[in-house]
């Protein structure tokens, strides 16, 4: 029984919220704490009840339901571009990804062993997000094409930034899986944009 529509968009708005906030780390050097926190908390739901459990709920991923809206819901020139090729980038290594039972394999360990640092140090810990960023350094980002990130050089160049960038863009990844578990499927952007 294929899984409620409703579901499927929620995780979409996880993939679009994880690409957001690298966009803005990578042209700000900032970002807000309680989106963060969402996306990072996500890749620790291992066996969640529903998709919106995945987030803790619908509310902690407006940014990224608003974010898919803006991006799918217009034409307009002026939508950020580089958002978009971020989220669709994940979209679509997350196929190479489920193809590749070693890497989802080394995945699940490297997280199973990053929760005994969230237990000590906490969720968003300058170590726990290291380990996170090493995690997708060692996986994800070695498939190909790799997830090219524009923005700013003195925020691209600062070590923290970079970490966050990359366990983001975790995130983004453990979100486009669950699309995907969900019925997402990426020609779906292009012509069910509207009901999305």
């Amino acid at each position: 029984m294929s899984k409620p529509y409703s579901e499927r968009i929620l995780a979409l708005g996880g993939v679009f919220q994880a690409a957001s906030l690298v966009d803005q780390i990578a042209r700000r050097g900032i970002i807000p704490q309680a989106e963060f926190e969402t996306c990072i908390a996500s890749l620790f739901e291992i066996n969640p009840p529903s998709t919106e459990a995945v987030y803790g709920s619908r509310h902690e991923i407006k940014l990224g339901l608003n974010a898919l809206s803006e991006q799918l819901g217009n034409n307009d020139p002026s939508r950020n571009l580089y958002l978009t090729r971020y989220a669709l980038g994940l979209l679509h290594l997350e196929r190479k990804l489920s193809g590749n039972q070693e890497m989802l394999g080394y995945i699940g360990k490297e997280l199973e062993a990053a929760t005994q640092q969230v237990k000590h140090f906490g969720l968003t810990h300058s170590n726990v997000v290291a380990r996170l960023a090493d995690i997708y350094s060692q996986t994800i980002s070695q498939l190909k094409p790799r997830i090219m990130v524009s923005g700013e050089n003195n925020h691209l160049h600062n070590s923290e930034n970079v970490n966050k960038v990359r366990a983001l863009l975790l995130a983004g990844m453990r979100s486009a899986v669950l699309w995907h578990q969900c019925g997402g499927r990426r020609w779906q952007l292009l012509f069910q944009r509207k009901r999305i």
